[in-house]
């Protein structure tokens, strides 16, 4: 996977670190991320391995969907919870071989102006298969129209040993399709939450 370096603000991360540390009770900083809807590549060429049309590595760098910054500076090994959520959305005009979607969804980190660490991948997929037991069918009397709205969410936690502040991104990496005619991600929502005492050194 390509190297990657999020292009950084002066103030990137809202949290003051100096004032974490003037105080004798654990800290919470919470911070909402910025998402956007995607359109999937799901058409156009891709490489067939029997009944499967697979997209991936399309010669595009991978797909953001959302990113999230947090500062933890200032806190002794901060407890981190990202949470993620999304609408998976897909139109599939089957035949008699039925159809499939899968979707792989990356989270990165990418602290202090470094290049970006993968930390997780979840996997959405969405698949029928379309077997009427005839030993010679008519294709054309078998015709499947199928539109998806699925919710597609996950958490991810963690104990940073290095606090810092960092940008969480989730990218889409890979995407295998059958079938499918469009597909796209939308109502993308991110947020961060770190708790931690005060680091006194």
């Amino acid at each position: 996977m390509a190297n990657y370096k999020k292009p950084y603000e002066e103030d990137c991360c809202a949290a003051d670190h100096e004032n974490h540390k003037k105080r004798d009770f654990p800290v919470v900083i919470f911070n909402c991320g910025n998402g956007s809807g995607v359109t999937l590549p799901v058409t156009g060429a891709v490489a067939c391995a029997g009944n499967q049309a697979v997209i991936g590595s399309w010669g595009a760098p991978t797909l953001t969907i959302g990113t999230v910054n947090l500062d933890t500076r200032g806190l002794d090994h901060p407890s981190i919870k990202i949470d993620f959520s999304s609408l998976v959305n897909f139109r599939a005009d089957s035949d008699f071989s039925g159809y499939s979607l899968r979707i792989i969804f990356q989270l990165s980190r990418s602290c202090e102006h470094e290049n970006k660490v993968p930390l997780a991948t979840w996997v959405y997929q969405n698949e029928i298969s379309v077997n009427l037991g005839i030993p010679t069918p008519d294709l054309s009397l078998v015709d499947i129209d199928v539109e998806s709205k699925e919710p597609f969410n996950f958490v991810w936690c963690d104990c940073h040993d290095c606090p810092g502040c960092c940008v969480y991104l989730v990218e889409i990496i890979d995407i295998s399709a059958y079938n499918i005619e469009s597909a796209s991600i939308t109502n993308v929502g991110i947020s961060s939450i770190a708790s931690g005492f005060p680091d006194r050194d």
